[in-house]
């Protein structure tokens, strides 16, 4: 099968269904398993005097979501925000429907983190107001002898491995990435990975500017300092939701980079970024577990699918720190933030961070930003099967087996069960595809099959596909 065809598993005039139908190839950007439907919600907007929304929901695309037994759904990080750049429309989230017979009232629409911040210092102000009139109204309780204690110590001195060190460091080669398009306007995140004396080259995620690439528009970066500048797109890989944008500014302190393959559970982490557009915002946390498949579809269609072995992390991550980096103890990149787990708004009345964010593995994010820097585009490991969407059991069945591929060399066949990649146990075919797409292609992995009473392991060469 030549890299020039439609889709795998979908013929060049297929209809929509025939799209919905087609089975999936481990490997491919169009990989849709069965066992993990996509499910989509609107999300509402909301606005705060004297600031109106960018769009209407009706006007708002949908965002798929992905889920596993037992977890909740995933939304993108990346958020609209209106084109004054301040307030934000609500996170895209994901539950699902009541439905009318059983449909409670209406509740309010969930207040979001600029009315909160607006509510707040109202009733600062209150509160102030108040005790001064208590203490104006109490003569009797004031002492004009009263001198406070001055507490000495270098406020400013924090050791190199503190949080607060590894920020100082740190933000300075973190960015904020602002789009204007058709679409809107929207915010996110990113890292300076590379700069010479005349432009630099920064990692985001894909999501974060495909409105631009799409519909035509304009991005920009801005740094710590507030100084902004036109950006352009290198180049992108949906299939890992990663992107490389170019500024035409040297000189600019770059990120170090970690091996993610070195991280472990319960490593401290810290995810700097600019969420609801609040730039330079640190949050730190642990590393709360690591290959988490994940996959995210931004635009609904399958081009745009990213499949993710993700780590996960409990460091708050918010709408508009995607793209943006999460670092280890000693300040070095080991991760993409991208997506975050919600609950949905009919459960809780409130969406945005819950403890459950997603980072791309930054072994991964390095070998695509090369690709990308080097040539304009990027690849993604392949086998080179179509896997049976329709399969229930634990592990992933093969449908077909492409006539010249890594499978067909490796004797893989037709009804043979993927049961582990390198050892580790498969649940189902999205566990399959995320974990060979945190390889490279040209690796060389081993994959056990269950076929009929009997089990086999076999050792293959990934093979190859361009991401677009």
């Amino acid at each position: 099968m030549s890299d020039e065809q439609a889709p795998t598993g979908v013929e060049p005039d297929s209809s929509p269904a025939d799209v919905a139908s087609a089975m999936p190839t481990v490997g491919s950007v169009d990989d849709v398993p069965q066992s993990e439907p996509s499910v989509k919600a609107t999300p509402p907007t909301w606005s705060e005097p004297g600031h109106t929304p960018t769009r209407s929901a009706s006007e708002v695309p949908t965002a798929p979501t992905w889920s596993e037994p037992g977890q909740p759904p995933v939304s993108q990080v990346a958020e609209v925000m209106p084109a004054n750049g301040f307030a934000p429309t609500a996170p895209l989230f994901a539950s699902p429907a009541p439905s009318p017979a059983s449909s409670p009232a209406p509740s309010p629409a969930p207040r979001r983190l600029g009315t909160v911040v607006v509510v707040a210092l109202v009733s600062g102000l209150l509160g102030g107001g108040i005790g001064a009139q208590f203490f104006r109204d109490s003569g009797s309780s004031l002492n004009p002898d009263t001198v406070l204690n001055n507490v000495g110590g270098d406020s400013a001195s924090r050791p190199a491995a503190s949080v607060a060190g590894v920020a100082r460091r740190i933000l300075p080669t973190v960015v904020s990435v602002e789009t204007n398009s058709a679409d809107g306007s929207g915010n996110g995140s990113g890292a300076v990975i590379q700069s010479s004396s005349s432009q630099s080259y920064i990692l985001t995620n894909n999501h974060v500017v495909l409105d631009v690439v799409t519909s035509g528009g304009a991005i920009s970066v801005r740094l710590q300092s507030g100084d902004r500048y036109s950006a352009t797109v290198v180049g992108r890989d949906p299939s890992y939701d990663l992107a490389v944008l170019r500024v035409n500014k040297g000189g600019l302190p770059v990120i170090p980079m970690g091996d993610s393959t070195k991280v472990v559970v319960g490593d401290g982490v810290i995810a700097i970024g600019s969420p609801l557009g609040l730039t330079g915002t640190v949050t730190s946390g642990i590393v709360s577990a690591l290959r988490r498949p994940v996959t995210t579809n931004p635009s609904n269609s399958a081009d745009e699918t990213s499949f993710i072995s993700a780590i996960q992390t409990d460091a708050a991550i918010n709408p508009g720190n995607s793209g943006g980096p999460l670092v280890d103890a000693s300040g070095r990149m080991i991760g993409v933030n991208s997506a975050i787990a919600t609950l949905g708004q009919e459960i809780t009345g409130q969406s945005g961070n819950i403890g459950v964010g997603f980072a791309i593995p930054i072994n991964q994010a390095r070998r695509v930003a090369q690709q990308i820097i080097r040539t304009g585009g990027s690849t993604f490991p392949v086998i080179g099967v179509q896997l049976d969407r329709m399969y229930t059991g634990d592990g992933a069945r093969i449908a077909m087996v492409e006539q010249s591929g890594p499978a067909r060399s490796a004797g893989l066949r037709v009804g043979d069960v993927i049961t582990r990649v390198d050892g580790r146990l498969m649940a189902d075919a999205t566990d399959v595809i995320t974990t060979i797409r945190s390889y490279a292609p040209g690796d060389a992995i081993s994959i056990t099959v269950q076929r009929g009473n009997s089990e086999r392991t076999v050792t293959l060469t990934l093979g190859s596909r361009p991401s677009l």
